[in-house]
């Protein structure tokens, strides 16, 4: 299913689509979106949503994390808090220096999204939006034309009649991604390793890739926090997405190295899966699948009995715990598959070291608050990634940073700014400068932009 200037096609060929957008991508690059209309859409979109008026197949999760997703003041905090207020204002920072700088958008931004998580395309090219970006989106062929049709809604909710023009769903196979790609200033893509190499490959030269492999969550919980209902909270986060998203835990790291402790919270933690597991539709794996996650299990059984390697395996209907009594990590061969470990606190950064740059994000649960937090920031210093309390709507990427890598910082020199800047601006705050995808000017007086990572 196409989305083409906000009309839902099956009787297009990407090569009739891709005409129709290029002709139009100069005058769209010329006057990028304002933000204030994207949120104005999405919090129409999301009372829509909510009054039930939109028929698009959302579960009750989905609907509700969209409609939390696309409030107003969400949207709007988010844009403060990662480019500022005003973000596309020229501005003067230092007054020492005679140079200005601003955020503007990329420009046009190819998605290539993965089907384990069907919200993420929305909530991407939304994202992307905010910035001002034109959005090309590639869902994946799972997504059976559901991101179109709820990105139609979003356009339909848009009252100015702009938002269509900064949209486009194009369901393109694999090899014809670099047809899809010849024209963008940036591609965003999610998958595992070859998947994104065999992008990559595909994407111009001098294009920003945005690459969103595989990456790890764990849960780190203290003895005492260890309640039932934070049991059964961190089980419907392994269980809701069968750790198929990478926000689903794979490891629960214990803040105890006693035995006894871990045999009492494997002994506990079987319960909570039992208890909670049939609440959610399980993934059947395939046999490939599932022979690693027999052999696993197999190996650690082996060693607890001939190697004397402290530990259990506590297994059900469809899923498993396995304690191994030491600080080595691997990755979880997933579908209900939860790695138990004991790490004290003071070696948790020689633990989780190795996986420094795989990790995404991490859920903590400690009894004192004091300490609670003191821990927290501990990991978040030394690994980055979030903070984050179990909620029931997954998106598997850090939402934050992405914005931070689509955007341009702009700096111009004092003598660039008479024809640049509104002459009826006042004070350090001008009329967003016209510069888009220029490359750095080393030595030279004109206006430089710079690529931001921040």
């Amino acid at each position: 299913m196409y989305l083409i200037n906000g009309e839902l096609r099956d009787d297009i060929t990407l090569e009739t689509a891709l005409e129709q957008l290029h002709t139009q991508l100069p005058q769209r690059l010329n006057a990028p979106i304002d933000s204030d209309t994207v949120i104005d859409a999405a919090a129409r979109f999301a009372l829509q949503l909510q009054a039930g008026r939109l028929d698009v197949p959302l579960d009750n999760d989905q609907r509700l994390g969209l409609v939390d997703f696309c409030q107003r003041s969400h949207l709007t905090t988010k844009l403060e808090r990662e480019l500022g207020v005003q973000p596309r204002s020229l501005r003067r920072i230092d007054y020492r220096q005679a140079c200005f700088e601003s955020w503007h958008p990329l420009g046009l931004v190819v998605h290539i999204t993965p089907g384990n998580a069907p919200m993420l395309a929305f909530c991407a090219v939304l994202e992307s939006l905010l910035a001002g970006n034109i959005n090309w989106l590639r869902p994946s062929s799972s997504d059976q034309g559901l991101t179109a049709r709820l990105l139609a809604a979003l356009v339909h909710c848009d009252t100015s009649g702009q938002l269509a023009d900064f949209i486009a769903v194009l369901p393109v196979s694999t090899a014809q991604i670099a047809q899809l790609c010849t024209r963008a200033d940036g591609v965003a893509a999610w998958g595992g390793e070859n998947a994104l190499k065999a992008i990559r490959q595909q994407i111009p030269a001098g294009c920003r890739w945005i690459d969103w492999g595989h990456r790890i969550s764990f849960a780190y919980l203290s003895p005492e926090a260890a309640s039932d209902s934070a049991l059964d909270a961190l089980v419907d986060e392994v269980c809701s997405l069968d750790q198929q998203a990478c926000s689903s835990p794979q490891w629960l790291l214990v803040d105890s190295n006693d035995p006894a402790v871990l045999l009492d919270l494997g002994e506990r933690l079987a319960k909570a899966f039992t208890r909670r597991s049939s609440h959610w539709p399980a993934l059947v794996p395939t046999d490939q699948e599932a022979s690693e996650i027999t052999t696993r299990t197999a190996m650690a059984r082996l060693e607890h009995c001939f190697a004397q390697q402290t530990g259990q395996v506590w297994t059900g209907p469809g899923w498993r715990v396995i304690w191994d009594h030491h600080q080595t990590l691997a990755p979880s061969p997933l579908f209900r598959t939860l790695l138990l470990k004991p790490v004290p606190q003071h070696l948790i950064a020689e633990t989780l070291l190795p996986w420094r740059t795989v990790l995404q994000r991490h859920r903590r649960d400690i009894g004192d608050q004091s300490l609670a937090s003191q821990k927290g920031a501990e990991i978040a210093q030394l690994f980055g990634g979030d903070i984050f309390r179990v909620k029931a709507f997954h998106v598997p990427m850090d939402f934050l940073l992405i914005h931070f890598r689509r955007v341009q910082r702009v700096w111009i020199g004092p003598h660039q700014c008479q024809h640049l800047l509104d002459p009826g601006a006042v004070g350090d705050r001008f009329a967003p400068a016209r510069i888009l995808n220029q490359q750095p000017c080393l030595g030279s007086p004109g206006p430089c932009v710079a690529d931001s990572h921040e």
